[in-house]
């Protein structure tokens, strides 16, 4: 798995494309003319100054970090940011009959609070549109394991992923593994805290992931596992979820920036390779070319 600096490059690489293809909408009615559009909310600034700038860029990455996305509302999909300084907010077709101005409004006000308390902004730009018909998650189901045993450093997997096959369930599933997290008893094993764990999140094939450094063939064995899956497992079994599906992973290099804290929360996205953002970056360079 990567370090944390690979995972911002990537995100960088991906912005990088965005602003050098010149695909973004305007923030005009001319977003009307597509299929996928819903609506907006917010306003740009008459004058943009670089720190308004850079608030809204931060805001953006971050959001694309804050995993997962159904915090904020189940049929977010995912985030864009665009040259003309605003963010897209993409959401899951299969909740067309279910969007209306009240819950865009709602979707608007916890991102907007979300912006304004971190990187004090207010009136966000922000718009709203339907994911592309392409887009998919991954099914779910036991698969999930057999692709987990491929990740270099793989210990075990413990629990069922439960089958299911419809978006909408998908993120159900997601949010349950997110908002049910026992975050607070994961930071005592955590490297910051003296322990070996590195990261502990929810990957996008359905099963939680337990990330321990470096050192783990020397320090984790199989009762380091069996406590830590029954401290996990425990805590779901309260929520009504059992036999909760867990991935431990071994080997996991954290680079910190000087006075950065190690971090407790991965990502809900699968890991990219370094040829991954090398070819995202060849990527944006081929288009503005054209």
């Amino acid at each position: 798995m990567l370090g944390r600096k690979i995972r911002g490059a990537l995100q960088i690489a991906l912005l990088v494309t965005l602003l050098l293809t010149g695909t973004a909408y305007a923030f005009t009615s001319d977003l009307e003319d597509s299929p996928r559009f819903i609506t907006t909310r917010g306003t740009v600034p008459d004058t943009i100054s670089q720190e308004w700038d850079n608030s809204i860029i931060e805001c953006y990455f971050n959001l694309t970090k804050n995993k997962p996305y159904s915090q904020f509302d189940i049929s977010i999909a995912s985030y864009g940011a665009h040259r003309d300084n605003w963010i897209e907010v993409e959401l899951d077709p299969a909740y067309q009959e279910e969007i209306n101005e009240t819950r865009i409004d709602e979707i608007y006000t916890k991102i907007t609070v979300y912006c304004e308390q971190n990187y004090n902004l207010s009136e966000v730009p922000i718009v709203f549109m339907w994911t592309d018909s392409d887009y998919s998650l991954p099914d779910l189901g036991q698969n999930g394991f057999e692709e987990a045993e491929k990740l270099s450093g793989f210990i075990e997997a413990r629990g069922t992923i439960p089958d299911i096959t419809e978006s909408g369930k998908k993120r159900e599933w997601y949010g349950l593994l997110y908002a049910n997290a026992p975050v607070s008893k994961i930071e005592a094993y955590m490297v910051s805290n003296g322990g070996h764990v590195v990261s502990f999140g929810t990957d996008i094939n359905g099963y939680l992931t337990v990330d321990f450094d470096s050192t783990y063939q020397t320090t984790v064995n199989e009762s380091t596992i069996d406590e830590m899956y029954e401290l996990i497992e425990a805590h779901y079994e309260k929520a009504g979820i059992n036999d909760v599906p867990v991935v431990f992973v071994g080997g996991v290099e954290i680079i910190l920036d000087e006075g950065e804290e190690a971090p407790s929360e991965t990502n809900i996205l699968p890991d990219f390779s370094s040829e991954m953002l090398v070819f995202m970056l060849f990527m944006a360079i081929g288009l503005r070319r054209n």
